[in-house]
């Protein structure tokens, strides 16, 4: 078929190009003309032309990119829809046979609505992704929205924690002298940071939706050992929790939170959290 298209369009393709896109779009007609349509945009104007593997790799990054759009309204209507499909779908991208012999056993109606969507393909008891161009982007899309999922509940997490440690320390002002307190604050923030302060009112610097401290102003507090002095024994520990959340922040990090990184913050949570619970 491409060879047949390619010689309407003035376009010679190689035996290898053709069996490149025989196995990355498994024969599916409406992918590879969709290709075929970009090679044809991208090539010379001078015909007949042999085609390059330049011009195809640049036609399938070009196609992928509307192919992602369109696998991405299914996905989110999968989700909103049919949520056991989703679930399905994932485990299948991400190998997980064991929950896709229970499905198969328990619910095969699933596999097959997927295997109708023609994004899904079996052989015997075991299932994959139809076409490796499908399943390229569908792991983008899927890690993609994992790593969210990651960052919302690290940022769910951090700015719980953070308000706790601001109310934590509200209440150990109300006992602390005036000048005490201008000496922290002198001595462990930033001449930026402190000249920024419009106010050392406690009510305003640890409020919880005025408060202009960051993590890491609340970091510099806590090191000091006049600040919260129940927690001496403890301290050395909650500053290394508190260095480990603030270095995985979404604006200073990659965009991928690996499973490495998601284990680590969550034991930081979980003790930051037992720290910290108010009463």
């Amino acid at each position: 078929m491409v060879q047949r298209l390619g010689y309407f369009m003035g376009l010679e393709f190689s035996s290898e190009i053709v069996a490149e896109l025989q196995r990355e779009f498994g024969g599916h007609p409406f992918f590879t003309r969709q290709v075929c349509s970009k090679v044809h945009q991208l090539a010379s104007s001078r015909r007949p032309i042999k085609v390059s593997s330049n011009i195809v790799h640049q036609a399938k990054t070009a196609f992928y990119g509307e192919l992602e759009n369109y696998l991405k309204d299914i996905l989110d209507q999968l989700k909103e829809f049919y949520p056991a499909e989703f679930g399905v779908l994932r485990s299948v991208i991400e190998g997980n046979t064991a929950e896709l012999t229970e499905y198969g056993l328990e619910a095969p109606d699933l596999i097959d609505h997927l295997i109708g969507y023609g994004l899904v393909e079996r052989a015997g008891d075991h299932f994959d992704i139809r076409l490796s161009a499908i399943k390229i982007v569908l792991q983008r899309l899927i890690e993609s929205e994992h790593g969210e999922d990651r960052w919302a509940e690290i940022s769910r997490r951090r700015n719980a924690v953070e308000n706790s440690i601001r109310l934590a320390l509200f209440h150990w002002m109300k006992a602390v002298d005036e000048n005490v307190w201008n000496d922290i604050l002198n001595r462990n923030l930033t001449t930026a940071r402190r000249q920024a302060l419009t106010s050392t009112e406690p009510r305003i610097l640890f409020s919880k939706s005025e408060s202009p401290f960051y993590l890491s102003d609340l970091i510099m507090l806590i090191r000091d050992e006049r600040v919260l002095p129940y927690i001496s024994a403890r301290r050395s520990i909650i500053l290394s929790h508190l260095n480990s959340v603030n270095r995985l922040r979404k604006d200073a990090h990659a965009l991928t939170v690996s499973d490495q990184d998601i284990r680590e913050v969550r034991v930081a949570f979980d003790y930051l959290e037992d720290e910290f619970a108010t009463p």
